[in-house]
């Protein structure tokens, strides 16, 4: 005999086979024969009280939700694994952005610079050390030590092919540089861009196409900090003056 949970009366009693508790016969609301099932030595059949009964039921449910929490547990474990290596792969891009901009900062790209015909390659060198030497002294530069490489492939009845001249350091490329509007009217100077700062040049001349076919006027694409933007040309001596300030900055920055 004991008493019943939910009554408190001292009888014949039931046990409830999730939490233990006894309750009544009246209390758990059993038949004769559920009673006489549950009295048989060798039962088969489980009681539980109503509050277990109804957890019992939403089982199922709390299984499939425990599998989808999981499910998305692990999606969170494969995204932050993934988003970890893309960070560090980030990273690497960055630095060899980086470095690949230092490595190219003591180069200049000139233009429309005539090719001497010859078949001696040694005899082509010279010819565009000495073009280059007098386009330097015609813009009254020193006459820096540099190497010079023809860029792409040589073609016939083409345009001259770009060369690339490598200074011992980046001073005296930025100083060709700042100058560079001193240089004959068909011979262009130019920095030695990455890929990731062509790509990003043609997106904004494609930009600046896109604003003059709308009937904007009077912009023009100048490099402010060593980034392309687009300006009013009316700004164009500010701009002129602000890009002179950052390669006197870059001067002081870039060990020679």
């Amino acid at each position: 005999m004991s008493s019943c949970y939910h009554c408190k009366k001292t009888g014949k009693t039931f046990n409830c086979d999730a939490c233990k508790q006894s309750l009544c016969k009246e209390c758990a609301e059993l038949t004769e024969t559920e009673i006489r099932a549950f009295e048989l030595k060798n039962r088969r059949m489980r009681f539980y009280c109503k509050k277990c009964d109804g957890a019992i039921t939403l089982i199922p449910q709390l299984v499939a939700l425990v599998n989808s929490l999981q499910t998305q547990i692990n999606e969170l474990k494969s995204n932050i694994k993934a988003n970890t290596s893309n960070k560090i792969t980030s990273e690497e891009e960055i630095f060899a952005e980086i470095n690949d901009r230092l490595h190219r900062s003591k180069n200049v790209i000139v233009y429309n610079l005539s090719e001497f015909q010859s078949d001696d390659l040694n005899t082509r060198i010279n010819k565009d050390k000495e073009s280059v030497s007098n386009i330097l002294n015609s813009m009254n530069l020193p006459l820096y030590e540099f190497k010079s490489i023809r860029l792409g492939t040589a073609k016939q009845n083409s345009k001259p092919r770009p060369l690339k001249l490598i200074f011992k350091n980046a001073n005296e490329a930025m100083e060709v540089l700042k100058d560079r509007r001193k240089a004959p009217n068909d011979i262009k100077l130019n920095y030695d861009q990455t890929i990731l700062q062509r790509e990003k040049y043609k997106m904004v001349r494609q930009e600046l196409q896109t604003r003059l076919s709308n009937g904007e006027q009077n912009l023009a694409i100048r490099y402010i900090r060593g980034e392309p933007k687009i300006i009013s040309k009316s700004n164009k001596k500010i701009a002129i003056k602000i890009t002179r300030c950052f390669i006197g900055a870059l001067k002081d920055a870039v060990p020679v």
